[in-house]
């Protein structure tokens, strides 16, 4: 599994209205490996030449076309997208503490997929500078596992977008769900099946806790 997000928890005018967590899941990441290293060697080799990793809101739109596209290919692949909308917050404790908020939005993915039988591997973009915040964010996101009726091993680490595709490709589709969301724009979006994702609204479910 792969975590990124798109936007921001800000509550300035200059802020995103929304924030957007989207965790990309496949049982073998190889093929995620493949589908960056075609897209760097062969047709948009020109436009990544000097970038050391994929973005959202840098990539071309054929790129990003390009992308999504592909990833409809690989088998069992899931993406969950969790939607927060923060005019809706009204909790004055996550207002005041934006990682627990963040914990509190991320730890929704554990509801919206159940794996049996196997293992588990997190990989979350790496955001959090100081160890007690990643021991927190852990802790917070094993306990809804287990919650959900998770059993397996579970193994989280806070990884270098630039090393991992993954959390390359889970930037584009986080992006590619904010502009549908924020922008009403589905192109990006609407390229990947519909039964390979899954979307979650926050406050649809009242799990602000």
């Amino acid at each position: 599994m792969y975590i990124d997000e798109s936007g921001d928890l800000g509550m300035s005018s200059c802020s995103s209205t929304h924030l957007i967590i989207t965790a990309l899941i496949v049982s073998d990441d190889s093929f995620l490996n493949r589908i960056v290293k075609n897209v760097r060697r062969n047709k948009f080799k020109k436009e990544l030449k000097n970038c050391s990793e994929i973005k959202g809101n840098k990539a071309s739109r054929d790129l990003k076309f390009e992308i999504v596209s592909k990833l409809n290919e690989i088998e069992n692949l899931k993406v969950v997208h969790i939607i927060f909308e923060k005019q809706s917050l009204k909790n004055s404790y996550h207002l005041n503490n934006k990682h627990k908020l963040y914990n509190c939005i991320a730890g929704n993915i554990a509801k919206c997929i159940h794996f049996k039988n196997c293992d588990l591997i997190i990989h979350i973009d790496k955001s959090k500078g100081k160890q007690a915040l990643i021991d927190d964010f852990n802790q917070y996101l094993t306990a809804k596992f287990k919650e959900a009726g998770f059993c397996n091993e579970l193994s989280i680490f806070h990884s270098n977008s630039q090393s991992w595709s993954g959390l390359q490709l889970a930037d584009i589709l986080a992006w590619s769900e904010s502009q549908k969301i924020c922008r009403n724009n589905t192109e990006y979006i609407s390229l990947l099946d519909a039964e390979k994702q899954i979307e979650y609204d926050v406050f649809k479910d009242n799990l602000i806790k």
